[in-house]
């Protein structure tokens, strides 16, 4: 059985939520630091997300992000995250699961996918898996 405790990591690791939905970003924030997350950064758009990301470099661990947002597409940005932090892992949230069996072949074990609506189990579930898993 998984605990609802994320696995220890190194304490300067972050998780990046990007979410152009301010309340479902907040929700998932709230989730993560009640699953014991320290570092927890978000972003309402892509082009702040890229920044962030490139900041944190290595130490950005998980990135979560919806795959429909008004600037781009959840997607793209993270096929092109990945090309440039390779060791970051995606959790990718869709309002409709078809729309995430593409993104999900072409990013591999970097990444899962989550359809909405989901529960704190469910979405503490696929942040574990990920974390835990070795690419």
């Amino acid at each position: 059985m998984i605990s609802d405790r994320l696995p220890h990591y190194d304490k300067h690791s972050a998780v990046l939520v990007v979410d152009d939905d301010k309340l479902l970003r907040s929700m998932m924030v709230a989730m993560l630091k009640m699953s014991g997350c320290s570092h927890i950064l978000e972003s309402a758009e892509c082009e702040s997300a890229f920044k962030i990301a490139d900041q944190w470099g290595q130490r950005l661990k998980l990135v979560i992000v919806d795959m429909l947002m008004p600037q781009c597409s959840g997607s793209e940005f993270a096929q092109a995250l990945h090309k440039r932090h390779p060791s970051s892992k995606f959790l990718l949230i869709s309002g409709d699961a078809d729309n995430l069996h593409k993104p999900l072949e072409m990013l591999g074990r970097c990444a899962d996918g989550l359809p909405k609506p989901f529960s704190f189990k469910e979405f503490s579930y696929h942040v574990h898996a990920l974390l835990n898993r070795s690419t």
